[in-house]
């Protein structure tokens, strides 16, 4: 499996390492064993251009993921290929306001964007406890070493 990160906001001190090691415990948890995902960290003007390009919504948000596989390939998924936004003035604001750590919100996110990919969905109100739960099963997983992601 090849996890790129890029960190393209200046914001936050991000430890590359340690989101990559914990991304690889997630996907393996999962049962991804191949393909490719790049993580970018970016402001909050950037994550709006990309949502108002591609998606034609004119607002910033936490996170977009763009799942890059194959078309019908989602069936018992063991490999993903997609591009995952993640906006780390988001995370600044929603540690605030949800008494979370900023580690913690970048984390979610970057769970969210995966979670995505195999199949999880949040855009109808019916469909948002089932990623809710899962999101927080992964994380408690983690637990604590989430964390290191931030320096």
């Amino acid at each position: 499996m090849e996890i790129h990160i890029k960190n393209l906001q200046t914001k936050i001190p991000l430890c590359l390492p340690a989101i990559r090691r914990l991304m690889l415990i997630v996907l393996s948890r999962e049962k991804i064993k191949t393909g490719e995902i790049a993580v970018y960290f970016v402001s909050r003007q950037r994550i709006r251009a990309l949502n108002l390009r591609y998606l034609h919504h004119n607002y910033a948000t936490d996170v977009i993921a763009f799942d890059l596989s194959l078309p019908g390939s989602k069936s018992k998924r063991q490999s993903l290929t997609g591009d995952i936004f993640v906006s780390t003035d988001a995370a600044v604001q929603n540690a605030k306001t949800f008494g979370t750590s900023v580690a913690h919100e970048l984390f979610l996110y970057v769970v969210h964007g995966v979670l995505h990919f195999l199949g999880y969905d949040d855009h109808k109100a019916a469909d948002v406890p089932r990623i809710r739960k899962k999101e927080q099963m992964v994380l408690k997983f983690i637990g604590n070493r989430v964390k290191r992601i931030v320096l």
